[in-house]
């Protein structure tokens, strides 16, 4: 049936366990047969229990997810045991595209991807909780570098730890992290792309010149954003202050809520797509402000103005 085959699908990209999908399957097929029985048509099952897509989201929300990878086949290039529940990260790439899992194994793994034949050169060591991993200055022979030539690491955490401080600072490469929990995350990029996805931060901040940032499925205590000319994409995110500025970058964010959100643009234009914050202020010079929802929910607008942008707040009466 498409409608279950569309349901089951979306669960998938939401990474929710796989025994989890399976009962809400069996439910929701359950539910489908006897509805059907009573006379719905197929083609009437999405005005009855909803849009699978958002369905699944509502429910990935409330299950558990799996965001453990499958580690590659090759042996990691480090491997590092943990003595204590508690990890700090200071990572400082170039050139290298990265990703940052959790795992189910009980040591800090790092797999390298590509030739290098600066590899030995990299500092990558583990003293009293804090890996510290920085690039050979070497590897970016200009500013903007040779992406296309650069190595790529793959950080695996035991999901056991506690991660603390986390600094993460990239040129050129691009990065995913995904699954993972921290109590203060500090990401900067320069012209690499960063994708963040289903973690808990009590403190969340960015810092992009030219890459585009992505946030999704997140939730956050406080998020600091700055982008100079990068877009911004936030999707399924639950925030207590979100404090946002850009300069010519757009930003887009949808289906999140937050307590405060402090928002800034000089050119760079924001739409709000069932974006829902209790106490919101808007700063423009020429850049537009959109914000258009589908539910009444209360909200405060502290402050708006711009000089020669719009700003649209659209809530239903």
């Amino acid at each position: 049936m498409r409608y279950i085959d569309e349901l089951r699908n979306e669960l998938k990209k939401r990474h929710v366990k796989e025994d989890v999908i399976q009962e809400i399957i069996t439910d929701h097929e359950e539910l489908i047969k006897e509805a059907m029985n009573d006379g719905l048509q197929e083609s009437e099952l999405v005005s009855k229990f909803g849009d699978p897509v958002k369905v699944a989201s509502e429910l990935a929300t409330n299950s558990p997810v799996d965001d453990t990878e499958e580690l590659p086949a090759f042996e990691p290039w480090k491997t590092f045991p943990l003595t204590s529940g508690d990890l700090s990260l200071d990572i400082k790439l170039m050139n290298e595209d990265f990703t940052i899992h959790p795992t189910n194994q009980v040591e800090l793994l790092i797999f390298s991807r590509g030739k290098n034949k600066h590899l030995a050169d990299y500092i990558c060591k583990l003293d009293q909780g804090l890996l510290t991993f920085h690039s050979p200055k070497n590897v970016g022979s200009s500013f903007f570098g040779n992406h296309s030539d650069s190595l790529g690491f793959d950080f695996y955490i035991p999901q056991s730890v506690l991660l603390v401080q986390c600094k993460l600072t990239s040129v050129n490469g691009d990065g995913t992290i995904k699954g993972l929990d921290a109590s203060q995350f500090d990401l900067n990029t320069t012209n690499g792309d960063l994708v963040l996805e289903r973690g808990t931060f009590g403190r969340l901040k960015y810092n992009t010149v030219n890459g585009d940032v992505s946030l999704n499925q997140i939730e956050v205590g406080t998020l600091l954003g700055s982008s100079v000319s990068g877009d911004v994409s936030i999707f399924e995110a639950t925030i207590k202050d979100f404090y946002f500025n850009t300069v010519s970058g757009d930003a887009k964010v949808s289906n999140t809520t937050a307590q405060e959100a402090e928002l800034s643009t000089v050119s760079g234009d924001f739409e709000g797509l069932e974006f829902y914050p209790s106490r919101l202020s808007l700063k423009s010079v020429s850049g537009d402000f959109s914000i258009q929802n589908q539910r009444q929910e209360t909200m405060e607008v502290i402050r708006k103005s711009t000089v020669s942008g719009s700003i649209s707040i659209g809530i239903p009466r």
